[in-house]
């Protein structure tokens, strides 16, 4: 946004006055909301910063009237606004400092022509008390930016992006076969990240720990080669769960487990090709040969894998909600001329399954079998 839409300054400050109570602050009580339950705590579970929070707010000089009393709405939940015309290098913006445990959020705004308050990815109409209370709430909290709820790239900034992405992009060399999911997410998680399961995570995986033995409670997929973040999808989806950063109220990255219903956006399993051809991608798919098979889909996919060298794994969560049961999948294919793709076609297609050929977040091929109806990308 233009900062020469106003002329020269026009100076006001209000600070808020001290017989005003500040609004509650939850974290500060030591309680947040935790998604599939509530986690209650004392001095502990406190936030690591206290914020102060303060504003200037871009006026032009037809706009004084707005001004005031925008900055009297913002000064009724205890914080210092700042109103002034526009100078050179003005930009809409929240920045933070921090010392020790202080944490000092400044927020420049500016008043578009009719009347609106716009903030960076916030505007406020003078009724929207509500909102406008909400959001300065998540700003005391989680600090410039702001809750990540909503937020694209699950609420993290470019750099704590980019570092999880390249954490993610770890090959993981070891031998999962039978493993806990607990276990393997221990094993498989970038050491940077602490790994948080929420309650309803907690109680589905308990559940798998007192279950029979043939239970799905084990990783029983080779998914050697692949990529930490491919990797964790994987052997979580086996049991129903998911993963998603979440950038906590101190700016720490955390790794949230949960059930996949509860997602709605999860890590997800791979990426598409994004224009790579199939045959290119995973070359020995499609190489020709004399071949049948007639036996169960559990052993046909470790088949698969062992011939290419490319691992075969499915969608147990999104194949379980459509009602197929894949330990009932038996894949008869007659003695023929054939390749691994068109073997796969004849595995899924009669079980309204489906096949999608993927690249883990290091590039590395791997073919992901699901329901065909519901074509699920997770």
């Amino acid at each position: 946004m233009s900062p020469r839409l106003f002329a020269p300054p026009v100076c006001l400050l209000l600070a808020a006055a001290t017989c005003l109570a500040e609004p509650p602050d939850r974290l500060a009580q030591g309680v947040y909301e935790l998604r599939g339950g509530t986690r209650l705590g004392l001095a502990d579970d406190a936030p690591k910063y206290r914020t102060t929070l303060s504003f200037v707010i871009i006026a032009g000089p037809t706009q004084s009237l707005a001004s005031q009393q925008w900055a009297r709405r913002i000064g009724r939940f205890g914080h210092a606004v700042q109103v002034r015309g526009a100078i050179p290098g003005d930009e809409l913006i929240a920045t933070e400092k921090v010392r020790g445990r202080l944490r000092d959020v400044k927020v420049v705004g500016q008043i578009a022509r009719d009347g609106r308050l716009v903030f960076p990815g916030e505007v406020f109409t003078p009724t929207d008390l509500g909102p406008l209370s909400e959001w300065l709430n998540d700003l005391q909290t989680y600090g410039a930016q702001g809750a990540p709820d909503g937020q694209a790239r699950w609420g993290l900034n470019a750099m704590q992006f980019e570092g999880l992405s390249a954490a993610m992009t770890a090959v993981v060399d070891l031998d999962l076969l039978e493993q806990t999911p607990r276990d393997a997410v221990a094993a498989v998680a970038p050491p940077s990240y602490a790994v948080r399961y929420t309650i309803d995570a907690e109680k589905l995986l308990d559940r798998l720990d007192v279950a029979p033995p043939d239970a799905a409670s084990s990783v029983a997929a080779d998914v050697r080669g692949l990529a930490r973040g491919t990797t964790l999808a994987v052997v979580l989806n086996r049991v129903g769960l998911g993963f998603r950063p979440e950038r906590t109220p101190e700016g720490v990255v955390e790794l949230v487990v949960e059930p996949l219903d509860d997602l709605e956006t999860p890590w997800p399993v791979g990426g598409t090709l994004e224009g790579t051809r199939r045959a290119d991608a995973a070359p020995a798919m499609f190489t020709q040969f004399d071949g049948g098979f007639d036996d169960t889909f559990a052993r046909f996919a470790r088949l698969v894998t062992r011939t290419s060298g490319i691992p075969l794994l499915a969608d147990h969560a999104g194949i379980a909600a459509d009602g197929i049961d894949l330990a009932d999948v038996r894949v008869t294919i007659p003695p023929r001329r054939t390749s691994l793709s068109l073997m796969l076609r004849s595995a899924t297609l009669p079980h309204r399954l489906t096949r999608e050929i993927r690249v883990d977040e290091a590039g590395n091929p791997f073919v992901w079998v699901l329901p065909a109806r519901t074509k699920r990308g997770t």
